[in-house]
């Protein structure tokens, strides 16, 4: 999992990653021809990630390989930040590791599933959840980050200054309307009334 947050400038993003994911493996052995939905590596947690004795060596590569990813949505302006608001986004990234030890980035899920411990005693993201929360609104000074692990911090685009709202159509032809039907007073307090979102 990446935690990404941006502050209130709109311009500074600061990115974590979570060392204590998932492993995950299917139950089927994977062939061309079966598209079974229990062929699928994603979906079944198996163990916590940290046991697997590789990770050491593979998580420095997704972190690198996070960073990456999102520093580039960060510069080309896909994510935007908002002045004048803190943000936050938790998102799972999917990795594959091949039998060199290399990782490939499969997907990133901007809505990633998160499990409960009421639902999921042993496979839960009760702390995942918790000490993000903790990075984001701190309770101490430093905060404490639990698991997470800071990556770095992007300075990004400037975000575009917030647009007024259009007036629709259907509100313009809702004036038009109104004026050969009502009163003068009641059409002038509509055309003010639609005049205030131009």
């Amino acid at each position: 999992h990446v935690l990404i947050t941006c502050k209130q400038d709109g311009l500074t993003w600061r990115v974590y990653t979570y060392r204590d994911g998932y492993l995950n493996i299917s139950p089927n052995q994977w062939s061309p021809g079966c598209l079974s939905r229990d062929t699928q590596v994603v979906i079944y947690r198996s163990q916590r990630i940290g046991s697997w004795e590789p990770w050491v060596d593979v998580y420095p590569k997704c972190q690198a390989s996070a960073k990456q990813v999102i520093e580039q949505a960060v510069m080309q302006g896909q994510l935007e930040g908002r002045l004048g608001q803190e943000q936050f986004e938790i998102a799972s990234l999917d990795y594959m590791v091949d039998t060199h030890g290399e990782v490939w980035l499969l997907e990133i899920n901007m809505g990633p599933v998160l499990r409960d411990s009421f639902l999921d005693p042993d496979l839960n993201d009760d702390d995942l959840v918790s000490s993000a929360f903790e990075i984001i609104v701190p309770q101490e000074d430093p905060p404490n980050l639990g698991r997470w692990d800071f990556v770095g911090e992007l300075i990004g685009v400037a975000p575009l200054p917030a647009e007024p709202p259009a007036v629709s159509s259907i509100l313009v032809q809702v004036a038009a309307v109104s004026e050969e039907l009502l009163e003068d007073q009641v059409v002038d307090d509509v055309l003010l009334f639609l005049d205030s979102f131009a």
